[in-house]
């Protein structure tokens, strides 16, 4: 399957970007940003991939037009490795661990860790 990576229409908050098959034009990927709303020149950035498509995680994140001058962080729970590798191969630290923060499945009693990035 050929799929293929599409930025926010013209006009639109230039916020995201999008992975979608093209047949089906189901959404496969997305990454995207928000200004925090605390912490000033700081942005919140995600990325998230269907299973079978974390490799082109990275490639999402990368035509994910971030604004300039800001400080960017990111969060991803401990049972998401592939998010850990793109977020490290995209520049950003792990600088903190927030032990046993969210359930690892709606309404379960396991906790996981969240950790914390920044570029």
């Amino acid at each position: 399957m050929q799929a293929e990576v599409r930025r926010q229409a013209e006009g639109q908050t230039p916020g995201a970007v999008v992975l979608r098959n093209p047949g089906t034009q189901a959404v496969l990927g997305l990454a995207l940003w928000q200004g925090d709303a605390i912490w000033p020149e700081t942005s919140l950035v995600d990325v998230f991939c269907h299973p079978e498509q974390w490799g082109r995680a990275g490639e999402l994140l990368a035509a994910l037009p971030l604004p300039a001058g800001q400080r960017y962080v990111a969060f991803s729970d401990a049972t998401c490795p592939a998010k850990h590798a793109v977020l490290k191969a995209a520049g950003f630290l792990q600088v903190a661990v927030l032990p046993k923060r969210i359930s690892a499945q709606r309404g379960g009693a396991e906790r996981v860790d969240v950790m914390q990035w920044e570029k």
